[in-house]
């Protein structure tokens, strides 16, 4: 974990990210996944400073156990860990505690892996339902469609032609079937 150290009043304010992908077996795969997250903390100093290296360790260990253990207790996948996010910060807030540390934990944003997040785009676009604006011409009523519809972007959502290799609107590498 990268950290970068501030104190005001009291609290210490760290900006970190997992240097190691936090795994577990993603509920929709079935298989193990792997990401990365990044943050804040702000973590009350009681005392004497903090040894730095050993706050970075605790803060590490906490983030990494937390993510799989919540996901895997409550049956998410990777694709739903943005949307219970205040729950995993719970979970790495309770892990600090119990180890004597006052921390508020903020995290941004949870990214696959990118082994992880072709698996999860092509799982995501053999099961997904076309939407209105992006299903095909069709030949009649009752028809099915006659095309592809694209690809499905993970981290932002949009639908982009079949022939690109990158979303038109993030910018994130589109899985290739």
């Amino acid at each position: 974990m990268k950290t970068k150290f501030s104190e005001t009043d009291g609290i210490l304010s760290l900006r970190f990210g997992l240097s190691r992908p936090a795994a577990f077996t993603d509920a929709r795969l079935g298989e193990t996944v792997r990401v990365r997250t990044h943050g804040t903390a702000e973590v009350r100093r009681e005392g004497a400073a903090p040894d730095e290296a050993a706050l970075r360790m605790r803060l590490t260990a906490a983030a990494a156990a937390a993510i799989p253990a919540a996901a895997g207790r409550s049956g998410w996948s990777a694709l739903e860990l943005d949307a219970h996010r205040a729950e995993i910060e719970d979970e790495i807030e309770r892990a600090l505690a119990a180890e004597g540390i006052t921390a508020n934990v903020t995290l941004l944003h949870f990214v696959p892996d990118e082994a992880s997040r072709e698996r999860l785009g092509q799982w995501e676009a053999a099961h997904r339902e076309p939407l209105p604006f992006d299903t095909p011409m069709m030949d009649g009523p009752g028809a099915y469609p006659t095309k592809d519809v694209g690809k499905w972007c993970l981290r932002c959502g949009r639908v982009s032609p079949p022939s690109a290799k990158f979303c038109q609107e993030c910018g994130m590498k589109l899985p290739q079937e």
